[in-house]
């Protein structure tokens, strides 16, 4: 299963399972079910994180191989990713080659309005590079 854990976005297409709260994804990870893809946004709405998720993840373990972050948060996507990079299998975007880091920042309220994207990554030879919202989503698939 691909878990995508948002309270506002919908996945890239129709092969993930939403979480929309932290509850909700932690019910599907305590359940057993085989999770091998995850993507997180760190804000949930309200006081909800997606943190609760991660926590959970590094005292038990059952870390999905591929784990992305997604997020309009700074400081919640600099968390997430250096949580998963220490306790996880570190922060996916494609399977080769290794990408070291992935942050997606999106402005706007909600996250549904039209947004302008910025997406850094560090390849394994410590080179950055810029993509854009397109190529995200179709890499996240």
């Amino acid at each position: 299963m691909k878990l995508f854990v948002d309270a506002f976005r919908d996945p890239p297409d129709m092969t993930w399972t939403v979480a929309r709260t932290s509850a909700a994804a932690l019910e599907i990870l305590r359940s057993g079910v085989l999770v091998t893809d995850l993507s997180l946004d760190h804000d949930l709405g309200g006081e909800d994180t997606s943190r609760p998720v991660v926590l959970y993840l590094a005292e038990y373990g059952g870390w999905p191989a591929v784990v992305r972050v997604h997020s309009a948060n700074p400081v919640g996507v600099e968390w997430l990713t250096s949580m998963v990079e220490r306790y996880g299998p570190g922060i996916s975007r494609r399977r080769c080659p290794p990408i070291e880091r992935y942050t997606r920042f999106v402005s706007g309220p909600c996250h549904s309005d039209p947004v302008t994207e910025s997406v850094t990554e560090t390849s394994a030879t410590g080179q950055q590079a810029s993509t854009t919202e397109e190529e995200v989503w179709s890499l996240l698939i």
